[in-house]
């Protein structure tokens, strides 16, 4: 078959890179006017320390910066990519570099569902997606496509390349 020569590969998209970029800027901005905050109030909930908004600004500011720069790296390496050949799964990383699996070593898929229970009412629900191999190890994929797509794609071609 032609299409069994041609990889399927799964990429971060540039919607989503630009709401993460937003987000870290919006954090990066939030950070700094808490930064400039001179009120004197603490911040705090409960049982939580409190802190001076500064203080907070400052974690806020660094967590935003972390967000901006993990955009940027994945911008420069053009990663993550979760590529599906005939040989096997290819899994590119920012930072961790490149897993391999070859169809003979792979188990199964699993997506796991966590829902988070927020204040506003609303529960967030969060997907991991690992890919299981038959030596029991488990990786961690980034969601580079929704988790129903993934497992499916990985599924078909496992039935179709495994020996």
């Amino acid at each position: 078959m032609d299409g069994d020569a041609t990889p399927l590969i799964f990429k971060t998209t540039g919607r989503n890179r630009s709401i993460a970029l937003a987000l870290g800027a919006a954090l990066c901005i939030g950070g700094m006017l808490m930064i400039m905050d001179d009120s004197g109030s603490l911040l705090g909930y409960g049982l939580s320390p409190r802190l001076r908004p500064s203080t907070a600004g400052w974690m806020v500011l660094g967590l935003g910066v972390i967000v901006v720069a993990t955009v940027f790296l994945g911008l420069l390496r053009d990663c993550p990519v979760l590529e599906l050949s005939k040989h096997g799964i290819v899994y590119t990383r920012c930072l961790q570099g490149v897993t391999r699996i070859a169809w003979s070593e792979f188990d199964r898929v699993e997506v796991t569902r966590v829902i988070v229970p927020s204040s506003s009412g609303s529960d967030v629900e969060l997907e991991n997606i690992f890919v299981i191999t038959t030596d029991g190890r488990r990786i961690a994929v980034a969601p580079v496509a929704p988790a129903e797509e993934l497992r499916d794609a990985v599924a078909r071609l496992a039935a179709r390349f495994r020996q």
